[in-house]
């Protein structure tokens, strides 16, 4: 049986079922499959399917953040400052001696007088900085993608070779799955540790 290369288009995908039944007396090809057999190609599909997993946790923290800059808290101006609590002497603090000959021993010197703030960013938005955060999130989604289905992808490769498998259109797209779920649970810790 020969087996004639062509790489089928993106997504290519087919019913799974024909891979597991009545596969006892078949060969490893499948008539009605569709199978990647490049390298390059089966990075190709990995990374389509990464961006498309990782694009909705991405776009929506990077939405949450423009929308907390474009529209940030309001600061109550009525209420009262709050006073910072006394903090206690520490051990082995030298005082402060207007006779020490040392200078950073010597006694404070007085205030100067406030300076005129400008303000910062005068040609600059919050609009243009939401702007810049999402598109921050978006090329971290596409950079995140690219690298671990770089990884995958290839890796995916060299395992199947090696133990003469084909590789199905629906491996990337499993595995890009995978890769996703396990990068989603890095976020886990830190939510945890702020309940």
């Amino acid at each position: 049986m020969s087996i004639h290369v062509h790489t089928p288009e993106w997504p290519s995908l087919y019913d799974p079922l024909i891979e597991f039944h009545n596969f006892e007396h078949h060969g490893p090809i499948q008539a009605n499959g569709r199978y990647i057999y490049a390298a390059n190609d089966v990075f190709r599909f990995t990374f389509y399917w990464a961006v498309i997993f990782h694009a909705p946790f991405f776009i929506a923290a990077g939405a949450l953040a423009f929308v907390n800059i474009v529209y940030p808290a309001h600061r109550d101006v009525h209420a009262a400052p709050v006073k910072a609590p006394l903090s206690p002497l520490i051990p082995l603090t030298p005082l402060l001696s207007a006779r020490s000959p040392d200078p950073l021993l010597s006694a404070p010197r007085a205030p100067r007088a406030p300076r005129e703030e400008r303000p910062r960013n005068v040609h600059r938005s919050r609009l243009t900085f939401a702007l810049l955060t999402l598109l921050v999130f978006v090329c971290a989604c596409v950079g995140t993608a690219l690298v671990e289905s770089a990884v995958v992808g290839y890796l995916l490769v060299a395992l199947c070779r090696a133990a003469r498998f084909n590789i199905s259109t629906w491996v990337p797209a499993i595995w890009a799955l995978i890769i996703t779920s396990s990068s989603m649970l890095g976020a886990f810790p830190l939510v945890i540790d702020r309940i």
